[in-house]
């Protein structure tokens, strides 16, 4: 058996439903603690644990969808350099870099919170190719959430089972 549930009807769920089932879908790829997060070059060095906590708790805010949409720009590319500031803003439709940056601080702030590691940040843009840079290790942790996180359902078991 198999279960889709489309954003509206994610929407549509009271928050408390929305984060357990997110807690179940997720629970198997979580480690029991996670390694800790530190600091590389003053960017976030997530552990997986604290990716999910990221993605969960942006998505429960009531600008979820355009916090996931940053979080799924800001994750394209390998290595540290990602998008540019006009890419992102075209990625996100957005005419306004000052909107851009709120959603960046709101996910730096939420990235704090989750890791515990005040000073840290996920991003910061980059002088030479004005990109955004982000810690390697951070971005491949944070697009593999986010991949796991659309694909939800596809491969889990019934709850019964």
């Amino acid at each position: 058996m198999q279960i889709t549930l489309s954003e509206r009807d994610l929407d549509a769920m009271p928050a408390a439903l929305r984060r357990r089932l997110l807690e179940f879908l997720l629970a198997d790829r979580v480690g029991a603690a996670g390694a800790p997060a530190r600091l590389v070059d003053g960017l976030l060095k997530l552990s997986r644990p604290h990716a999910i906590n990221l993605v969960r708790e942006a998505s429960f805010r009531p600008e979820g969808h355009e916090l996931l949409a940053v979080l799924r720009a800001a994750t394209a590319g390998d290595g540290a350099d990602g998008p540019s500031r006009q890419a992102m803003m075209k990625a996100l439709q957005t005419p306004s870099s000052r909107s851009l940056r709120q959603h960046l601080d709101t996910l730096d702030g939420i990235a704090q919170k989750a890791t515990g590691i005040p000073a840290g940040r996920l991003w910061r843009y980059g002088p030479k190719a004005q990109a955004l840079r982000m810690e390697p290790s951070s971005r491949r942790i944070l697009r593999d959430v986010l991949e796991s996180l659309s694909h939800a359902g596809e491969q889990e078991e019934p709850l019964w089972e």
